[in-house]
């Protein structure tokens, strides 16, 4: 900042200090609003006019001079039209005085060079009356020659008029904050509808193309060829491996196909969940400041973590549980068959041990003895047939209800994933925007009540 020195007669009669603040200087601002009479210079053909200067227009005692340059008085109508457009509010306040620098250096150097004739005289008037200062120069006379209370006052009642205005200048500035982040919340929401149905609607396609029923019907033929190579006869002998031989079936034949699909379509899933944490955390970077917490950026990243990631096995797990669920069914079939197995051998030998008892003791002959104890054997060998039957029945049915419903549970396993996992960053993201919004809209708004009431008492207080 600096004084200005001028030996203009017209200034120096002022009974007043005169200020010269460059707007590079970072305390021009408060100096500003303790002055009685502030001129405000710009220069729009350089610079447009700075807004923080603008916001001193409320002042009662401050006027915009507008520099223009030779030929180009045209720049005062653009820019009274763009302050127009821009702050509207500032139009029925403003005072604007267009000066010719131009014709006031050619007075000034008409003045100091030339003699007091005529025509030096004439031209130093008609340069000074055509540069716009003297109107200026007479307003400052008629301000600063106003009695000292009433400056007073009025530099009083500009610096709480302005004061409240800067509050609502800020008011503003948040609610456009706000209109900023309710349409990126819009916008992410409709993001994430939309990629959420055509990632559904991909999924359930690819399912539609492979035919779950027709799947599972051709896992049904391939295990009837395993139960059919498996004869009544050669249980005896396999009955301890018959769970590993079932269930190694059970896993490479139950809808190998359909758990392909899924974890292809995991794998895409697992890309887009990636795509819109990238775009989730670009959003955030681009929020106003007043919204970038560090609470919801620790709960994007805790939400972005490895812990809620997308692995192989999150949509073919539907299908993992169907195969629990029948290595459920083998076990109790092979427990079946070892009690079948065990009545077999148990009534054969029991017969052929009675029958043998009986011609020991001579009850019967030998000949009725292997009749009877022959017997006794094909009745619990035909039981022991019978039951494999029942028992390859049970688990038939086991294996039947387990292929109901698979469909359903993998569309629900979907739409889990795509709520807990995929979507979680965004969804998360417009929770927490959402309700910061609503909470401060509502503190923003009890603090404009309160400036309105200021309003309203402002004209009793200052008057």
């Amino acid at each position: 900042m600096s004084y200005l020195r001028l030996k203009l007669p017209r200034l120096i009669h002022f009974n007043a200090e005169i200020l010269e603040l460059p707007s590079q200087s970072p305390d021009f601002m408060p100096l500003l609003w303790s002055a009685d009479v502030r001129l405000l210079v710009a220069t729009p053909a350089v610079r447009p006019v700075s807004p923080e200067l603008l916001s001193l227009i409320s002042h009662p005692s401050t006027f915009l001079i507008i520099q223009y340059p030779p030929d180009n008085e045209s720049i005062i109508e653009h820019t009274l039209v763009s302050l127009a457009r821009k702050h509207p509010e500032l139009i029925p306040k403003i005072t604007v005085y267009p000066v010719y620098p131009h014709k006031a250096l050619s007075a000034s150097d008409t003045f100091r060079i030339s003699t007091l004739t005529t025509n030096s005289v004439d031209a130093f008037q008609r340069d000074y009356i055509e540069s716009g200062i003297l109107p200026i120069i007479e307003k400052i006379q008629s301000l600063v020659s106003t009695p000292d209370d009433t400056l007073e006052r009025k530099r009083s009642s500009s610096i709480v008029t302005g004061t409240i205005e800067a509050c609502c200048e800020s008011i503003r500035a948040f609610r456009g904050d706000v209109r900023t982040v309710q349409n990126q919340i819009t916008r992410l929401r409709l993001e994430v509808e939309s990629l959420r149905q055509k990632h559904e609607l991909e999924v359930t396609k690819g399912l539609f193309r492979l035919d779950i029923p027709v799947s599972i019907r051709r896992s049904t033929l391939k295990m009837t060829g395993v139960l059919q190579s498996i004869s009544w006869w050669k249980l005896p002998f396999m009955v301890d491996d018959l769970s590993a031989i079932l269930n190694d079936n059970i896993r490479h034949n139950w809808c190998p196909d359909v758990i392909t699909c899924l974890e292809f379509h995991a794998g895409r899933l697992y890309s887009l969940r990636e795509q819109l944490i990238f775009q989730t955390m670009a959003n955030y970077s681009q929020l106003p400041r007043a919204f970038q917490s560090s609470v919801l950026k620790n709960t994007l990243e805790q939400y972005s973590s490895d812990l809620n990631g997308i692995g192989p096995n999150v949509l073919s797990y539907a299908v993992s549980n169907r195969i629990k669920q029948l290595s459920e069914s083998v076990t109790r079939l092979h427990r079946q068959i070892q009690n079948a197995l065990l009545t077999f051998f148990g009534g054969a030998l029991g017969s052929s041990g009675a029958a043998y008892a009986a011609w020991f003791w001579q009850y019967i002959p030998g000949y009725d003895a292997l009749g009877w104890g022959g017997l006794g054997i094909i009745v619990m060998l035909r039981f022991f047939v019978r039951n494999w039957h029942i028992i390859q029945e049970r688990w038939w049915a086991d294996w039947n209800r387990a292929g109901k419903g698979l469909e359903r549970d993998i569309n629900n396993a979907l739409k889990t994933t795509m709520e807990n996992r995929v979507l979680v960053v965004p969804l998360k993201a417009i929770e927490v925007l959402e309700e910061t919004v609503q909470h401060r809209t509502a503190s923003v708004d009890a603090t404009e009540k309160e400036l309105d009431d200021i309003k309203a008492g402002l004209p009793m207080f200052l008057h």
